[in-house]
């Protein structure tokens, strides 16, 4: 993963898919919103988020970083299989909320 400013620079690189207020790419506006929000509070997003988000709505326990020893506190992800369910296991690990 390239560091924020080489990630902006390729991103302003790219042509438009589509006219902006047209259409609504998911991901990638929350990714520059989340170098933005970082560059502004001069820390990274993760912190930024803990710190003025999750730990004043009173989420102790949620961050972006799961520690070892809280590593079996998840449970299976299940998806939908013909008449029932099956464990998910997502690409790399990665989850979304």
């Amino acid at each position: 993963v390239p560091e924020p400013d080489e990630w902006v620079r390729r991103l302003a690189a790219l042509p438009l898919t589509a006219q902006p207020g047209s259409r609504w790419l998911y991901q990638t506006p929350n990714d520059l919103l989340g170098v933005l929000v970082s560059r502004i509070a001069g820390q990274p997003l993760p912190d930024v988020l803990v710190e003025r988000v999750c730990r004043p709505a009173g989420m102790a326990d949620t961050d972006f970083h799961v520690p070892p020893d809280k590593l079996s506190r998840f449970v299976p992800q299940l998806a939908r299989v013909d008449h029932g369910f099956d464990v998910f296991d997502p690409v790399d690990g990665m989850w979304a909320a």
